[in-house]
């Protein structure tokens, strides 16, 4: 796969792989992003190979929003690959590297957080406890 001419890509991470501990382990974040992400790429690339599908659609968006528009034999390996792709690009790009600082929070959220929970250090205490409830949260 050719990382210069190929469009459909994963999306370059603005942070290391473990600089999410201790609320995502290395190894879960190792395993979505090295593994399933960049299999999801591989394998749209692979279905897309020798078409002429790229030309007609500029970005993934793009090519997810035109599924209707493909040929039946490659449409759903089209839409799992490309859909595991965008939901890995969405979830990876919403995820940052945790400064300790209330900095970035809005004066009126950081207010409504202390209000509620006492502090931003409470509010992330209660979310770590209501995670670790979930069944296939990447903790175990």
């Amino acid at each position: 796969m050719s990382a210069y001419s190929y469009k459909y890509k994963r999306i370059k991470l603005s942070y290391e792989l473990n600089d999410l501990e201790p609320y995502v382990y290395f190894k879960t974040m190792y395993y979505h992003y090295e593994i399933l992400h960049k299999n999801y790429e591989v394998k749209l690339f692979e279905t897309l190979r020798g078409t002429e599908i790229e030309k007609q659609f500029n970005s993934l968006e793009e090519l997810m929003k035109n599924l209707g528009k493909l040929p039946v034999e490659i449409k759903e390996d089209v839409r799992f690959f490309g859909g595991g792709l965008v939901n890995h690009n969405f979830f990876f790009a919403h995820l940052i590297k945790d400064d300790h600082s209330e900095k970035k929070i809005s004066s009126e959220l950081l207010a409504t957080i202390n209000i509620e929970f006492g502090n931003l250090g409470n509010l992330k205490k209660r979310l770590l406890e209501s995670a670790l409830k979930i069944r296939g949260s990447g903790w175990a």
